[in-house]
This record gives structure tokens, sequence and C-alpha cells, in this order.
């Protein structure tokens, strides 16, 4: 047994021991720093250099990587023998790096190595995501806001990095040591167990430990994940030797002891971090994940949920709306609701909190970010660090003016439709969108969206949102959710064909090849009466905010000239089938009234609602046309002025 390492003596014991191990034993002062002749580094050492005056980030600095004459500012390229495809890029002086549009923080930053025509030239690709590493000149050309992450997909100028091979007495030794034990610890077969190893015998300075985590093999990436659930202590070495990545330290453990009790949100409220730096949707450009990000990902799917479906949604100013979009719900089998509010000031808030406090759903008070819409960070948080979503089979991410509707003849509700889906192998449902509008001098009166707009486009929106397995994603749009790690999944239309898979480059799966509306569809009342919409244009939705005033200028338009192009649209049919489905809707709506606080809280967001679209009608009307207001506000307002007449 003296043979073994501390961590397989772990698993031969009976029972874990009571407390996790020190610090001190896991990490041991490293003795062989002091050994006289640096070990011998089984790899080959490149400074890079693009031939043009490019850089990387170092913290707030930068490190050139094309003045050789400078090495201690270079970065080197160490290229294991024993596992060529890894790069390990490294300072001499073992400083930490940070490369702009990666994620990681730590001395030593993976790579892949990709095939070159060329042994002189490296091209290098993120371990976790489909994109290459490339330099960026001082004037931050080369790539959008000077990060150096480029998609594989694009057209490059600088991902070509030139080599120049270095004699090993020309770095100091500390460098040496540093690389031999990498080299050691990369040698293959890579696995979860192997690197928890290193770690637990001090072979592998903690320091190094995200670096090898995240080129790792997929499948045992997923080992790493599970072992974190399952077994505390090493959970608490991967803490100990990443106290900085707010995954390991954090989110993971949180994740770990909510699996046990499960216990609901006390109260119903929470907040999003103020920081859109680890919740930020990557997809959407917010930068590459994290090592921990994707353990995290992979250990959410471990959970088995126990409860049917819920709803997600980034609401903002929707408080006239909201209590009947949750009682529709509820009444059509939706178990849950998970509402993001983001800088509400329509006094929705209060009337949110006495839902949440109720526990009929959660409020998550969302703080918008710098770097992303509040509607993507809202959904990154709930698919990645919102552990109370993973006790649900089924989530839809539906917008307030969003409702899911269903043939009455074929299911009683949501849980009949995905039980009938659940018969063949499926993980996202596309469902396609139905938009309904107002006659033009129709104003706003105190009834459900549903009663008030049976008239609808006769053509079917190739649109679609989606109702997925929320433990099988990381992230999301507002469309369709994002795969982990871009595993494959099966994604269906309504109906139960194929409605994109990975093989599509025609289109982007937030459009339907064939849009149908057979067994189930998205009643969508964007606009509704024309004071409603120009309330929304005057308020913003949630996917403004962050964009430019030309974009917003351009969305506010865009509202004014579909509502006079449907209200005036001959081709509109009448579709009462949601009436139907939401027999139980008028049960639900007294019942949630009937909690504390909310009767009031509502009848003070309808009062104020009324007073506001009366203030804002006259000040939109009377200002008359002039400045450089876009041209699709004369007819929108001529429709206001006529309704006030």
């Amino acid at each position: 047994m003296e043979l073994l390492s501390p961590r397989v003596r772990l698993l031969f014991a009976r029972q874990a021991p009571e407390a996790p191990p020190p610090i001190a034993p896991l990490f041991p002062s490293r003795a062989r720093t002091k050994l006289a002749t640096p070990p011998a580094v089984r790899a080959s050492l490149h400074y890079l250099r693009t031939g043009r005056d490019t850089w990387l980030a170092a913290g707030d600095g930068r490190i050139d990587i094309a003045d050789t004459a400078e090495p201690d500012r270079a970065i080197v390229a160490l290229c294991p023998y024993a596992n060529p495809q890894l790069v390990f890029l490294l300072a001499p002086d073992l400083r930490p790096l940070s490369v702009r549009g990666d994620g990681m923080r730590g001395p030593a930053i993976s790579a892949f190595r990709l095939q070159t025509e060329h042994p002189a030239i490296l091209r290098l690709r993120h371990p976790l995501a489909p994109r290459r590493f490339m330099g960026v000149t001082q004037d931050g050309q080369g790539a959008p806001r000077g990060c150096v992450i480029f998609d594989s997909l694009g057209q490059a100028r600088l991902d070509l990095l030139e080599s120049v091979e270095l004699k090993p007495p020309s770095l100091p030794r500390s460098f040496h040591i540093a690389a031999a034990e990498l080299c050691e610890a990369a040698a293959r077969p890579l696995h979860a167990a192997r690197v928890l190893d290193l770690l637990y015998s001090g072979a592998l300075r903690p320091e190094f430990a995200e670096a090898l985590i995240r080129v790792l093999p997929r499948d045992e990436l997923a080992v790493l994940a599970r072992l974190s659930l399952e077994r505390p202590v090493d959970l608490t070495l991967l803490s100990t030797a990443m106290p900085g990545d707010p995954w390991f330290a954090n989110i993971l453990p949180a994740l770990a002891n909510w699996q046990g009790a499960r216990l609901p949100v006390a109260g119903g409220v929470l907040r999003s971090p103020g920081s859109d730096e680890f919740v930020a949707d990557h997809c959407e450009g917010a930068g590459q994940p994290q090592a921990g990000l994707v353990v995290t990902a992979l250990a959410r799917g471990h959970l088995a949920p126990r409860r049917g479906a819920c709803l997600i949604t980034a609401a903002r100013n929707e408080g006239p709306y909201v209590l009947e979009w949750l009682a529709y719900h509820r009444a059509v089998g939706f178990e849950h609701a998970f509402i993001y509010a983001t800088d509400n000031f329509d006094d929705s808030d209060t009337l949110l909190q006495a839902l949440g406090a109720a526990g009929v759903m959660t409020l998550v008070h969302n703080q918008a970010g710098a770097r992303c819409t509040p509607q993507n960070k809202a959904y990154a948080h709930a698919l990645r660090m919102l552990p109370q979503l993973l006790d649900f089979a089924w989530a839809a991410i539906l917008d307030v003016d969003e409702y899911f509707t269903f043939d009455t003849r074929l299911f009683r509700g949501v849980e009949d439709f995905l039980a009938w889906h659940e018969t063949q192998p499926v993980d996202s449902i596309a469902l396609c969108r139905m938009m309904f509008v107002a006659a033009r001098g129709e104003a706003w009166r105190d009834a459900p969206s549903l009663v008030r707009f049976p008239r609808r486009e006769k053509s079917i929106n190739r649109q679609v949102k989606s109702m997925f397995r929320p433990r099988k994603f990381w992230g999301a749009q507002q469309h369709f959710p994002h795969a982990t790690l871009n595993a494959p999944i099966v994604f269906r239309s309504e109906s139960g064909g194929m409605h994109h898979h990975a093989g599509v480059a025609d289109r982007t799966p937030a459009l339907a090849a064939s849009p149908s509306a057979n067994l189930a569809w998205i009643n969508h009342y964007s606009l509704r009466t024309a004071p409603e919409a120009l309330w929304k244009l005057a308020c913003g939705h949630g996917d403004w905010k962050g964009e430019t005033k030309a974009r917003q200028a351009e969305m506010a338009a865009q509202v004014c000239r579909s509502f006079v192009s449907l209200a005036d649209s001959h081709d509109l049919v009448d579709d009462r089938r949601i009436q139907a489905c939401a027999e139980g809707m008028e049960a639900e709506l007294a019942a949630l009234r009937a909690l504390p606080g909310v009767a009031q809280a509502e009848a003070r967001v309808k009062a104020d609602f009324l007073s506001r679209l009366l203030r804002m009608t006259a000040a939109f009307v009377e200002q008359g046309e002039g400045g450089e207001e876009p041209a699709s506000f004369g007819p929108f307002r001529d429709v206001l002025v006529r309704m006030r007449k």
C-alpha cells in the first residue's frame, strides 16, 4: 500500500475522511527546484512571432511575440514529444498570461496544434471551442475588439505563428523545471484520475491544473465532473488548486451541495452576478469557455430531473401582462417559471416579488453587464449557474408576449405533448410562431391578450422558439439553446420530424425549413394595440440594451413599420384555438390573485400603466414630425392621432 499515491489510498479506504486533506499535504514544497542541473525537457521549445508587431495580452500589459531580441518578453511554445498535438504557451519567467478572449488565467495556456504545410509554422486551436489563437497588431487590427481568439470559419490574416527554435541554455532554470513538470503530466494517456493523482501527490503544481484539465478528452472531462459531484474530497482539491476560478471555487460546490436536498429558492428571489465575465454567452462573442465552466456544465448533465416542464423568461416592464401569462402557462401544465427582471420602472418588481415569495415562480434580479444583452445573460445564468432549473426535465424560453398553444384534440397540455415526443429520441423541440395583431383603432383594455387579439397573420413565421432538456445545454439565445461542447443533440420540429442538426449549413436553428403549426405552436402577441406598441418602443426590450443609438432607432422603426403593416393587412385570419387551451386559466388567475400582496400589486401596476400610456401617447402625437426620426414614425403617429379623435 505504501507504493500507492495518496488519492489511490483514499479509494481503498472504507469511508472518506471527515475533513478534506489540508492544503500543505496536497501541494508539498518542491525540493527539486533546488537541483543544480535543470531536468531534461522532453519537448521542443519555440519563440512565437508573426512577422509583424503583434502581441498577446498579459494582464493589463502586452507580451511582444515578434521581437526575439527581448526573450524575457516573448512567449514560448512548449511542444511535448510524448503528446505532439498539445502546445503550452509560457513566458520565460513563468508570469501569468492572459490571452484576450480566452477565459484562462495562469502561467501556462494550453492549446491544440493543427497541421500545417511547413514545420516552422504553428497554428493553434482553443481546446474547448472550434476557434484558433491568433496575434493582434498593436492598433487592434486582425480581429474584432482586439480579441486573439479567431473563428475557424472566417478569414484570418495573422493566424499563422512562425516559430523560432530555442536552445535549452537560453531559458532560466525555473522555466526548465516547470516545462519538465508539464511534459510529464501531459504524457499520454490523459485521464481525469491521473490529473487528480498528480495534484494530490504534488507532482503537478496547482497553477498548471486548469491548463491540463482543459485538454482532457471530452469523456474524461465528464468523468471529472462526475467525481466532483460524488467525491467532496476531489472537489475540495480542485477548488483549492484554483481558488480564483469562480466555477471550481463557488458554482460547482454550490451545485454539489444542492444535489442532495434539492431545496427550492428561499423566498423565490435571487440576484444574478453584476459581472458578466463568466455568465455571458461565449457563443454570442463574449469570450471562450473556461475549464471550470465545461466541468460544471457536464456535472449539471449528471443530475436527473424530478419534475416536468418550466419556463425561462427575461422580462422588462411587463407588469400588465405577467400575471395572465403565468396563469395561462400554469393552466396548460408548466410547473414553474424563472423570471429574470432587468431595470423595471413600471413597479412590476413588487408584483414579481409577491409571486416569488409565494413560491409559484422564481424571480431573479438580472444585473445587466457590459458585454452581453440582458436576455443572453439571463439564459446563460439559468443554464450554467441555477441548480433549481435542473429539477425540471424540460424548459421553454418564452417571452411574456408568447404563449405555448397546442391542438386540444390530441393533447391535454404540455405534459401530453412532451410525452408524445419522448416516444423517440429528442433533446430540443422547435415551435413556430403565429403573429397576432389588433385592429387599427383598438385601445388597451384590462383583459387577457388571448381574448383581445383573435386575428393573426395567415402565414406561419419561420422563426422558432424552443423547448429543451436543460441539463443538455450550457447556454441559449432567444430562439434555440447551445449544446454543451457542441455535443450532438436531437433537435426536432413540433410534428416530430428533424428540425436541425450539425450538417445543416444553409440556415440557422432559429429558422424552420418548412414552417408548421399542426400539433403545437406559439401565439405571439408582439405588438398588441398601437398605444401598447408605443410603450414597447419607448421602454425598449431587454435585447435592446447595450445596442448603439442607431441600432435602437432602427429597432423602434421596425416596431412602427410592423404594426402599420399588420393592422392594414388583408391577409389576416381569425384564430381562437388558444381559448380551448385556456380552460383552467381563470381559476389559476383567481388563485394567484389570492396570494398575499398579489392583487394589490397588480392593481397598482395596471393603474400606473394606463396613466403612463395616456401621457406617452399624447406626447408622441403632439410632438409631431421633426428632427431625424425614422420615416415609419409618421404612419404610426397617424394611427394614434385617429384613435384620439
